[in-house]
């Protein structure tokens, strides 16, 4: 049965699907894990120096915030772009779950150090 849903789906719809699943799932984590109460937060960290950015725990919701905003422009683009730049379009379209990825690996990072 899945395997008849999935087949009935455009590729282009499982990417944008997946990217909204990876978008949702870095929206959880980071509401759950650093409260917005939170006063102290290594926000970033870098092997030379240590630590070099510390803020409140809802400045972590900047990483989700970009990933939602990139996602939708990145859609309108690819709007735009598809029927006159189709290979353009589907290399914006395949990059969008890959900055996804790296941004829920980021916070993963800054997870790690806190």
């Amino acid at each position: 049965m899945v395997k008849r849903v999935l087949a009935k789906v455009s590729p282009a719809a499982l990417v944008w699907l997946g990217s909204a699943a990876l978008n949702a799932t870095l929206w959880a984590l980071s509401l759950s894990v650093f409260p917005a109460e939170e006063s102290a937060v290594i926000l970033h960290y870098s092997v030379g120096v240590g630590i070099d950015f510390i803020g409140q725990g809802q400045q972590i919701n900047l990483l989700p915030a970009f990933g939602l905003a990139l996602m939708l422009f990145n859609g309108l683009l690819v709007r735009l772009l598809r029927r006159h730049e189709p290979l353009t379009a589907w290399v914006i379209r395949g990059t969008t779950p890959l900055v996804q990825i790296i941004l829920l690996v980021a916070f993963v990072l800054i997870w790690q150090a806190n």
